[in-house]
């Protein structure tokens, strides 16, 4: 008997993310260390279940999730700028106000595992909480740190989770209908909290479903073919969606493609594959930024990523200085404080007070301090790194900055920081967070 693979709701979302990611995960199944925003939504879900088994406090439980995080993932917190106690305290705080949504405890069947057969394909999945007949609802929790990755009603008809959830109720009670409930919390130092629901009838089901059987089929085919992953089409905008990619040391992506990632992501732009012949990855987004936006952008040329300071104090102060960098360029304080409270994650309540406290130098009329001029390519250093070449800048241009202050841009020492950044460093980081920063501050103006 030939063995048939099942497809799962986030097999289809990950292959539709990032082809080469899917392979590296199902076929080859590549061990990987779970991201902190993945185990954030599992301490959630063990928060609720905990809460729907015999009402015990999430507050209860906070203690040993703070040694778990702290132990497993204690860079994340230095760049969040977080403690482990302060970061679990924000997942406490979110469940807390999640609880008043859902129904009373105790709650029946937490966690099952189901499968059924839809139009040729078996789905495979798990329900977190159910609640039987007609007018019970299929419940899943969900925890995200943007309301970006949230599913909106118009978007929950066609979600290839919601759907296998309906599908498998109707099959097992014999119902004319199911309503299927996203429990959305946001975890932030304000956490939020909502409901996306949908009632599904067996024939809008069956119409939704179809499209994404194409896919599960696709999905089949190549789980028994079991091609290399490489083989597969990369999405290089995908690579820090969700937390980052686990498999980026294999796929091995260039300094301009995480850098063009980090800037589509912190811009809103959506992570989707893109199409034979589209040169987006080579340039256009980014380069198109810098040079609509370069005052902002030269600004953080030659700042040292917040990753480098952990403590509260020298969190403050690096936020000053960068404050102070902005101002000189002539960006307003509101752009400021906001593009600060988006960089210094962990002190973001007390920016508004921080930002009054920075100074705005005279503008000069040449390139930020400490930035160089970018020259011919370089040779191998005594570590043997090598900088990436640039092309020589053109002469900078005056742009006028929001407050009427004129100011002067120079875009190659930026471009050329952040690349060497990339080389110099054992990992990306602080390239990436340069990268954020210098959205951020397009965001805010």
């Amino acid at each position: 008997m030939t063995w048939v693979p099942t497809v799962s709701p986030s097999q289809i979302e990950a292959f539709n993310l990032c082809e080469r990611k899917w392979a590296f995960q199902t076929v080859a199944r590549v061990p990987f260390v779970q991201n902190i925003g993945a185990w954030r939504g599992e301490t959630g879900h063990k928060m609720l279940e905990a809460w729907g088994k015999d009402r015990t406090p999430p507050e209860t439980l906070a203690d040993a999730f703070a040694l778990e995080v702290a132990l497993n993932y204690p860079r994340d917190l230095e760049e969040k700028h977080i403690s482990a106690v302060d970061y679990v305290s924000r997942v406490v705080g979110t469940v807390n106000k999640m609880l008043p949504l859902y129904p009373e405890p105790p709650w029946p069947a937490i966690e099952r595992d189901f499968r059924v057969e839809i139009q040729g394909v078996t789905w495979a999945g798990r329900k977190d909480l159910e609640f039987p007949g007609v007018e019970g609802a299929i419940i899943d929790h969900k925890f995200t740190a943007s309301i970006e990755y949230a599913k909106s009603k118009s978007q929950l008809p066609f979600d290839p989770q919601a759907l296998t959830y309906a599908f498998e109720k109707f099959y097992r009670e014999s119902l004319p209908q199911a309503t299927v409930k996203l429990y959305y919390g946001l975890v932030s130092a304000k956490p939020r909290a909502w409901v996306v629901e949908h009632t599904f009838t067996p024939e809008e089901a069956a119409a939704n479903i179809a499209l994404h059987t194409p896919t599960a089929k696709d999905i089949i085919q190549l789980r028994l073919k079991r091609p290399d992953p490489l083989s597969l089409p990369a999405n290089w905008l995908a690579c820090p969606h969700m937390g980052g990619c686990a498999f980026q040391d294999r796929c091995k992506p260039t300094p301009e493609q995480l850098i063009e990632a980090h800037a589509a992501m912190a811009m809103g732009e959506p992570p989707t594959k893109p199409k034979l012949g589209d040169s987006k990855m080579e340039g256009g987004l980014l380069s198109g930024l810098l040079t609509s936006q370069a005052p902002a952008a030269a600004a953080i040329g030659n700042t040292p990523a917040p990753a480098e300071r952990s403590d509260s104090a020298g969190a403050i102060a690096d936020c000053i200085r960068d404050s102070e960098n902005l101002l000189r360029l002539g960006i307003p304080r509101d752009g400021v404080v906001r593009a600060m409270k988006d960089r210094y994650v962990g002190i973001a309540h007390v920016v508004d007070s921080i930002v009054p406290m920075a100074t705005a130098p005279a503008v000069n009329s040449g390139p930020p301090p400490g930035a160089t001029t970018a020259g011919p390519p370089t040779t191998p250093t005594a570590s043997g790194n090598v900088d990436l070449p640039v092309e020589k800048p053109k002469a900078p241009k005056a742009s006028k900055a929001k407050e009427g202050t004129t100011v002067a841009c120079d875009m190659g020492p930026v471009l050329d920081h952040i690349r060497a950044l990339v080389l110099n460093e054992t990992d990306a980081g602080k390239a990436v967070s340069a990268a954020l920063t210098l959205v951020n501050v397009f965001k805010a103006l």
